[in-house]
């Protein structure tokens, strides 16, 4: 068989026609490819509250909490953790005194 009668073929199947018709191809008018299928908009949802971001590093930082610790209680990945404590991710989420008091009063109460 030659190359023109597998054309023929192919250009008469109903194969062609939903090839033809199918959105992400060029005979369509609008092919899309794989652009702009990993970008999405606006920003994704927040794992954690502020409130617990601010828990979060102040108990890491005054070394009453692990790392492995926070995972465990925040059912989180190692690494947003990480991210999380190195000031990566939310950034703008800064403990202040009065927070840091307010969490290690929180967490000796706990241990009483």
């Amino acid at each position: 068989m030659s190359v023109i009668d597998q054309y023929k073929l192919i250009t008469n199947s109903s194969l062609a026609d939903a090839i033809d018709d199918h959105p992400n191809t060029h005979k369509a008018g609008r092919y899309t490819g794989t652009r702009g299928i990993h970008k999405t908009r606006g920003r994704p949802p927040t794992l954690l509250t502020d409130e617990e971001v601010i828990e979060c590093r102040v108990l890491f930082e005054t070394k009453m909490r692990s790392k492995n610790a926070l995972c465990q209680k925040y059912d989180l990945d190692i690494t947003y953790i990480t991210r999380l404590l190195n000031y990566l991710t939310r950034s703008r989420v800064i403990p202040t005194n009065k927070d840091i008091e307010r969490v290690k009063r929180k967490y000796e109460n706990q241990k009483k």
